[in-house]
């Protein structure tokens, strides 16, 4: 039996089918939208609850399950909301190399409805500076490299400012570790499909950097379908993107295709090829990267 692309189509994503598609209006405008998709990327981290005690994050020498990386999720949270009173649709900032705090803060921040706002970790302090000024963030998670370099613009600014991995960190700034309780629930926000989720900031080559917005929901369906079936990841894979999680590829492949496909994801900080070319293999050795 043989189905012309508009029959195959149509049964795929027909009334009933896991891809059903229906007319929806957002904002005034009719679109063709998924049924059975996520709501929100709050309800896509949520599914990752699923997975328990199976390994989502590898980094260097630690090594993350999905119930870790959730309970860190739902921990920072809660002290967004109740300590730095971060609600819907305000912007959070994170600055950081590719560690696992980047992951979390991000997935909390959009758990509560908040935008999550890339700071690229190789910026300046007057990019910087820029970055929070222009995105109107109220609060910044940052690395001790990123803690100094907008000390003085979140002063000015009146940012709040949480410092992960920091031994020491100047007046005024929290360590993560001296504020979060693990165990505190998951706020019950309501966070809608279309609240917009992320903002990007393009290289500025041409001109001043420009924020990029993107919505909660279609951006978690796009980045799900293409993971499972372009990649075709699967649970058992260990999966590796080189990307700075700060840039759109690091977002969509190091971050959600993996958590939403319940597969473990390789983080990875510096360059494939430093010290030696034979980095990369290395790497991929140690931590059986398939």
């Amino acid at each position: 039996m043989t189905f012309s692309y508009e029959e195959a189509t149509a049964l795929v994503t027909g009334p009933g089918s896991p891809m059903e598609i229906a007319d929806t209006e957002i904002d005034g405008i009719s679109y063709r939208a998924f049924v059975n998709a996520p709501t929100s990327l709050r309800e896509l981290f949520a599914g990752a609850r699923e997975r328990g005690d199976a390994t989502f994050l590898v980094y260097e020498d630690e090594r993350w399950s999905f119930a870790d990386v959730m309970r860190h999720v739902d921990a920072v949270a809660a002290l967004l909301v109740g300590r730095y009173g971060v609600r819907r649709g305000d912007r959070v900032a994170i600055g950081m190399r590719n560690v696992p705090e980047w992951v979390i803060s991000f997935a909390a921040i959009l758990s509560v409805g908040a935008i999550s706002v890339s700071l690229n970790a190789w910026w300046s302090e007057d990019e910087l500076d820029y970055g929070l000024a222009d995105s109107g963030a109220t609060v910044l998670i940052a690395d001790p490299e990123r803690v100094a370099h907008t000390e003085a613009a979140a002063k000015r600014l009146g940012i709040s400012v949480l410092a992960v991995r920091s031994d020491e960190v100047p007046e005024g700034v929290d360590r993560l570790e001296d504020v979060l309780v693990l165990g505190s629930p998951m706020p019950d926000v309501e966070v809608l499909p279309d609240d917009d989720a992320t903002i990007l900031y393009t290289s500025g080559t041409t001109g001043k950097p420009k924020g990029i917005v993107h919505t909660t929901g279609g951006y978690s369906v796009g980045t799900y379908l293409s993971t499972k079936y372009v990649f075709d990841l699967r649970e058992e894979d260990t999966y590796w993107c080189t990307a700075d999680i700060g840039w759109v590829t690091g977002h969509s492949y190091v971050v959600y295709g993996p958590l939403a496909n319940g597969a473990t994801t390789l983080m990875f900080e510096g360059v494939p090829n430093y010290p030696s070319i034979s980095r990369f293999w290395d790497v991929v050795d140690k931590h059986k990267v398939n």
